[in-house]
């Protein structure tokens, strides 16, 4: 459980979280929870969705929607975290016609949104601003802006994450052993082991908890760290493929088109 700490005579809780790297801690809370990475890059987990992220990403989770971010080196990390329950302002204050996109936008985060190139100033302003009554304000403009920019749903619709503390503790330790070995082969009974299950019981809780199989999450890992090193290095794709986890040039062209919708020359191409 993630808890952040709320200002005197504030109603939510607005932090700017730095630490030399982000480490992979799978949770969730009642809270609605903004992230803007405002430095460091490296794979953002909301439901069963993983994708890179960099400086600027924006990103709004609902309730209860398990995610976290995981940096990779180099540099330190750092984001401002914006936590609120729906009802921080009142539980009426969403059925006003005047508020009916906000409502819309808290509903639709049930799921996580991305917002490309989304609007990041009204979140700094919050942060910036020392009067609790202001910072409200300043929340509800952001609310209020979000509402009306473009946005990516990020967990997939039939989701439905079940995530009580042992569940997430286990989750923990298998993703974060599956995050730092997406390289190498990775077999079903190194992670029965961490999380001391027998395979039918593990197979069971991992697609439960996280949306995926065992081979189909490597695969969202593997593929998420090439559309990084895609854009982030010259480097040639065969190598790149390798550098990830796939053993065969043509299977890593399939399995990217068929996630991402392209190749990934012409992923590289449209993003650089």
């Amino acid at each position: 459980m993630e808890r952040l700490t709320a200002a005197p005579g504030t109603s939510f809780r607005a932090n700017i979280r730095r630490q030399p790297r982000f480490p992979f801690q799978w949770h969730a809370h009642p809270e609605h929870e903004l992230t803007l990475i405002t430095a460091g890059a490296g794979r953002r987990f909301v439901g069963d969705a993983i994708e890179p992220y960099q400086t600027g990403d924006l990103v709004l989770v609902g309730p209860q929607l398990p995610h976290t971010w995981l940096s990779e080196p180099p540099g330190p990390a750092e984001a401002v975290v914006i936590q609120f329950r729906r009802d921080f302002l009142g539980p009426q204050l969403w059925h006003a016609p005047e508020f009916a996109s906000v409502a819309d936008l808290l509903a639709r985060a049930r799921r996580g949104l991305a917002f490309p190139n989304g609007p990041t100033e009204p979140l700094r302003a919050l942060i910036d601003e020392k009067d609790p009554a202001r910072r409200a304000v300043n929340l509800l403009h952001a609310l209020v802006t979000l509402a009306r920019a473009p946005a990516q749903p990020l967990a997939s619709g039939g989701y439905a994450p079940h995530l009580d503390d042992r569940v997430r503790r286990r989750v923990d330790a298998v993703c974060r052993h599956l995050a730092e070995h997406h390289a190498e082969p990775v077999t079903l009974a190194e992670a029965t082991a961490i999380a001391n299950l027998t395979p039918a019981a593990f197979c069971r809780f991992f697609r439960r908890a996280t949306g995926h199989t065992l081979t189909s999450y490597l695969t969202q890992l593997r593929i998420s760290a090439a559309r990084r090193q895609l854009v982030e290095t010259d480097h040639p794709i065969a190598q790149i493929a390798a550098d990830c986890g796939f053993a065969n040039l043509s299977h890593f062209n399939r399995v990217f088109r068929r996630l991402t919708g392209c190749s990934p020359r012409e992923f590289r191409h449209t993003r650089t």
